[in-house]
């Protein structure tokens, strides 16, 4: 028990028995080879994050530096993304906008209407264009501007397959993780085990010399 608390993981006691050496020796092994398995799968999965957050932070930073006020919205016609001429001109920053309905932003008085069809056929993947259109600032006052939307297609096989790999490695890593949790419960069970044979007689199980000697001591 001092071994185990000193950070032994694993001890026999004399006389060692074959068998139970190999026993050990290969679930050793197996934690072991698990082990490596899940340092191999963590550092892969890191690579595969940083390309992620690389990727997204050059599409973030190119969308915010157009010189056109641009929005994306959700398929439930909520703010997503909000660029710097954007902020400019409606005067309200990304926190102030971000999930809001687009329509309470853009529609004018008595243009509801008009802002829902115009949210609906974007939707749609209409081409919408030169729709000339007055919006107001926070402060209310009005900006007279050529509001359009477009459908874009952009090919996400690459980023869709690189989310299934890392789908993929965080449930083997997942499983790792089990498989070794169970291995140290499992040599957890044959220390105690072992500490019981090694201290109790096999024919009476009453406690014997060595139990004893170190409880003495």
């Amino acid at each position: 028990s001092e071994a185990v608390a000193a950070g032994v993981d694993d001890f026999l006691v004399k006389p060692v028995d074959q068998e139970e050496l190999e026993a050990r020796l290969t679930t050793a092994q197996r934690i072991l080879a698990m082990q490596d398995e899940l340092r191999s799968r963590s550092s892969k999965l890191a690579q595969m994050m940083g390309y992620l957050e690389a990727a997204n932070r050059r599409f973030s930073d190119l969308f915010a530096g157009l010189l056109v006020a641009s929005i994306t919205f959700d398929t439930e016609g909520r703010i997503v993304e909000w660029n710097r001429a954007a902020e400019a001109l409606f005067d309200l920053r990304p926190d102030e906008v971000w999930q809001r309905p687009l329509v309470d932003v853009i529609a004018s008085p008595g243009k509801l209407e008009w802002a829902e069809s115009f949210i609906q056929r974007s939707i749609e993947g209409e081409s919408i264009q030169d729709e000339e259109q007055t919006v107001y600032r926070s402060d209310g006052c009005p900006r007279h501007e050529i509001i359009g939307a477009v459908c874009t297609c952009s090919d996400l096989t690459a980023q869709r397959n690189l989310e299934q790999r890392l789908e993929e490695q965080l449930r083997v890593a997942h499983s790792l993780n089990e498989a070794l949790e169970l291995g140290k419960q499992e040599l957890a069970r044959a220390n105690a085990r072992l500490e019981e044979l090694a201290t109790t007689d096999g024919l009476t199980g009453l406690r014997n010399h060595r139990f004893f000697k170190e409880a003495l001591e």
